[in-house]
């Protein structure tokens, strides 16, 4: 996935010893990959200059240096399949987004009740003036009346903002009216609004006199920005903190144990008077004899245990979707 947004689908295949070949759309690449726990970092040349992606073994998503980012995916008619449901769902959200200024209702009163509170109602009152303020303002955010159920979207609490180019912010949402909220990140705020289809929201507001728009799964996100950011909810500023710092140290393990390829890419030995040429490339599926005294005798190779009764500990094979700092895929 590009910054921008946008998507290709390609594959990955390994090579050699901590080395693979990823092919997008015709254009291969080689590269190699250290591991740290269930942790790894790809690395690879591009343009003359080193690109890296880190993240979790084997299917990521592996975040890289310049925005963009890589997982393992379906295979592209399955991505492509995907991609026409997320747009008709777009398309039905688009169509459902009305003007706040033509579509905000002043709440009801019920029951001998003030009822000006409906809109943000946090669904923990069960009182006869909450289940009778509900009744008569079926729009708000609850389930049911009787408030047991959490609201359908709550809007409220700690988000992670992430810009095109892989900065974050956290800060705060805060829902303000009938499907409108605030948010603030490190002092500036806007007001916005959002719509609701199913479980998904897409969530907009004005900046500098541009209309942004962000869709995604209620209520925790991530919500997918056209302009290529996105938002999901997060821990408290500290807490991110704390996990960027945590990150950076597994980070910088990574590139202390980064090695040229050149200098460490190591002969198989030979045992059992078997050719070990191919334990690199161990699909960890056989068990016989030859198998069992190559994988002994070289066990920097990918499978767990001896027997091969294990798969490979960061298989880097098969479909996977890369994205690209413009957000292309």
């Amino acid at each position: 996935k590009h910054p921008n947004g946008s998507k290709n689908v390609g594959t990955f295949e390994q090579t050699g010893y901590q080395k693979f070949i990823a092919d997008f759309q015709g254009i291969s690449v080689n590269g190699s990959f250290n591991l740290l726990g269930n942790s790894a970092r790809l690395s690879w040349r591009w343009k003359g200059d080193l690109l890296w992606c880190s993240g979790s073994c084997p299917d990521g998503p592996f975040e890289c240096q310049e925005g963009s980012s890589i997982w393992r995916s379906q295979t592209p008619q399955e991505v492509k399949d995907e991609d026409e449901a997320n747009n008709a769902t777009e398309q039905k959200l688009s169509s459902r987004a009305e003007d706040l200024t033509e579509d905000n209702p002043v709440p009801v009163a019920a029951g001998g009740c003030d009822c000006s509170w409906i809109w943000q109602d946090a669904c923990t009152r069960q009182d006869n003036c909450a289940v009778a303020c509900r009744e008569a303002n079926p729009g708000g955010p609850c389930h049911t009346p009787g408030g047991d159920e959490p609201a359908k979207c709550p809007l409220s609490g700690h988000f992670t903002f992430k810009h095109p180019n892989g900065s974050k912010n956290v800060g705060t949402f805060e829902q303000t009216g009938y499907q409108k909220f605030i948010a603030d990140f490190q002092g500036i705020s806007v007001n916005g609004s959002f719509n609701l289809l199913g479980n998904s929201a897409r969530l907009s507001w004005r900046w500098k006199g541009d209309l942004l728009w962000c869709s995604g799964s209620c209520p925790d996100g991530p919500f997918e920005c056209q302009e290529g950011s996105s938002i999901w909810r997060s821990q408290t500023p500290q807490e991110v903190k704390d996990e960027d710092e945590a990150n950076n140290a597994t980070e910088q393990k990574l590139s202390s144990r980064a090695e040229d390829l050149t200098e460490d890419n190591p002969v198989p030995v030979a045992a059992g008077g078997c050719d070990c040429s191919w334990i690199w490339q161990d699909a960890c599926t056989r068990q016989d004899n030859c198998a069992v005294a190559c994988r002994e005798a070289n066990p920097g190779g990918p499978c767990h245990t001896p027997g091969g009764d294990e798969p490979a500990k960061c298989p880097l094979s098969g479909h996977f979707t890369f994205k690209h700092p413009n957000g292309s895929k």
